[in-house]
């Protein structure tokens, strides 16, 4: 019984890890590509990205 309880809980851990790999790194890349995407647009920046992405802090 300890055998089949311990390959259970090794399954289920490998299907976590699968899920996590397959499924939800891929969602995180397409998350942090809309947000910079999102954040080129001058009309949704804060005045500090603002500053930075002209290049005013640089004296540009």
């Amino acid at each position: 019984m300890r055998k089949i309880c311990y390959w259970i809980l090794s399954a289920v851990e490998w299907i976590l890890l699968f899920l996590l790999v397959i499924v939800m790194a891929p969602l995180a890349m397409v998350d942090e590509l809309l947000r910079k995407l999102h954040r080129e647009d001058p009309e949704h920046m804060t005045d500090q990205e603002r500053r930075e992405y002209y290049g005013y802090d640089k004296g540009w």
